[in-house]
């Protein structure tokens, strides 16, 4: 019947998000996530950008920054709609800042940081791996190009973007154990995949302004994850994947019309779900959620079959959740974690993982992406280790 989670892509790499974006949805006002105090203030040394609250990091590391003068407040944003300068908005009192950054970077140390800090965009690949940041913070940043990748570091606790809109290919936010806190606020497209996936200590986030990914999106193995919520989301042009989050309550995804395939699936605590304009899919599954009413799926999949006459029973699998009398014809239990060794990094070196028809091997105790194999219309082979 439906065969999709082998022709899946969950890309360690996947994307996108924007204004008034918060690890907290429900954070207070003047506190980081939250709105700013209506005389354009936050708390302590948080920054007001956009209407957010925005920590910025410690900017004494980075000599060249001042973020008192180069990074506007909510007034500045404010004059900059009702006046003919944009200076402080994007950050043109800075002498040193670069419109275009024409090169990949792997960044390691904070020299490596420095060469990105004052980047508009970024035009090549921009990978942080394992490296001992506590804190990611790109000030300027409006666009990267190339794959984005912040994977396996172990200290990272928070990421914040505040002018990133656009990530050309995949933006993968991915095994970084102690992450609370991702803030994007004007974050809008993704021309690839986005994933946010294996960040054990996440708890919340909210991407308020992303409206559209043009691959896939997945939210997945995220150990503490309790909610989540994409606001503006309107499109995923192939696969949006929630899966196996442990303690996932709820999200809420308001103006998404449309993806091509959709999965909620091994979501142990999940009771609810708000998809409310959703009416396009071509295979839907809703799997082993054990606390999830199987009305609530059910009336997702009616609500997409008003919508399109020619969805039928063929296209969807609602099974084994909860009040739940039809038995799944698949287990949708991906072998991500079965080559994992005992390591605290959670896989052996020179072994290989398949999830969704991507290949990873595992480096230095951390699964790397190795290909798609459904790219090229081939089947992921952890034994043999390659597409076949």
């Amino acid at each position: 019947m439906i065969k999709i989670l082998k022709v899946l892509a969950i890309t360690l790499f996947l994307i996108t998000v924007l204004s008034g974006c918060s690890s907290d949805p429900k954070a207070k006002a003047g506190e980081e996530g939250g709105r700013c105090f209506d005389d354009g203030t936050c708390k302590g040394d948080l920054r007001c950008i956009e209407g957010l609250c925005v920590d910025l990091g410690d900017m004494a590391d980075y000599p060249d920054v001042d973020p008192a003068d180069s990074i506007p407040d909510s007034e500045t944003a404010d004059d900059e709609n009702n006046d003919d300068g944009d200076n402080d908005e994007n950050g043109d009192d800075n002498p040193d800042l670069i419109d275009v950054c024409g090169f990949d970077i792997e960044v390691l140390t904070k020299e490596d940081m420095e060469t990105i800090l004052n980047c508009r965009t970024i035009t090549g690949d921009l990978s942080f791996e394992k490296t001992d940041f506590e804190e990611i913070v790109l000030p300027y940043l409006e666009e990267a190009w190339g794959y984005f990748d912040i994977t396996g570091n172990p200290k990272l606790k928070k990421v914040s973007l505040p002018k990133l809109e656009y990530a050309r290919v995949n933006f993968v936010i991915n095994s970084n154990p102690e992450l609370k806190t991702i803030m994007f606020p004007r974050f809008q497209q993704v021309g690839g995949n986005f994933l946010i996936g294996m960040n054990n200590s996440l708890e919340t986030f909210s991407l308020p302004e992303l409206k559209k990914a043009e691959d896939g999106i997945y939210v997945d193995f995220n150990e503490s994850l309790k909610y989540f919520e994409f606001p503006k989301l309107e499109t995923v042009g192939k696969e949006l994947i929630i899966y196996k989050n442990s303690f996932l309550e709820s999200f809420s995804i308001l103006e998404l019309e449309s993806a091509r395939n959709l999965i909620i699936a091994r979501n142990n605590e999940i009771e609810s779900f708000d998809m409310a304009s959703f009416i396009y899919s071509t295979d839907i599954t809703i799997a082993y959620n054990p606390l999830l009413p199987t009305e609530l799926a059910v009336a997702l999949v009616e609500q997409v079959k008003e919508n399109n006459e020619y969805f039928d029973e063929e296209d969807y699998e609602i099974c084994e959740n909860k009040d739940s009398t039809v038995k799944c014809e698949e287990d949708y239990d991906w072998d991500w974690e079965e080559d994992a060794d005992e390591n605290d990094d959670g896989c052996a070196d020179g072994t290989y993982a398949c999830a969704q028809n991507i290949l990873y091997k595992c480096e230095d105790g951390i699964w790397k992406y190795v290909e798609n194999c459904s790219e090229n219309g081939l089947t992921c082979d952890k034994k043999q280790g390659e597409c076949v």
